[in-house]
């Protein structure tokens, strides 16, 4: 994206952060990581991998039941 504008424009844009929503932000998290107390080598999971974790968690805990 910002490539495109820098050719529409000029070389000004090269110098802008940008991109997606969730690429931007996942930038600056793991950019300021530390400062939040965070490793910046976090993982983000989405619903799939969330509900998969909870999942794993409940056997192991025992908390399966067939209700």
């Amino acid at each position: 994206m910002l490539i495109r504008a820098a050719k529409m424009l000029d070389r000004r844009c090269e110098g802008v952060a940008g991109g997606t929503f969730h690429s931007f932000g996942n930038i600056i998290l793991r950019k300021y990581a530390s400062a939040l107390g965070f490793n910046p080598g976090f993982a983000i999971l989405d619903r799939v991998d969330a509900e998969a974790l909870i999942s794993i968690l409940r056997k192991e805990k025992g908390l399966v039941t067939k209700q």
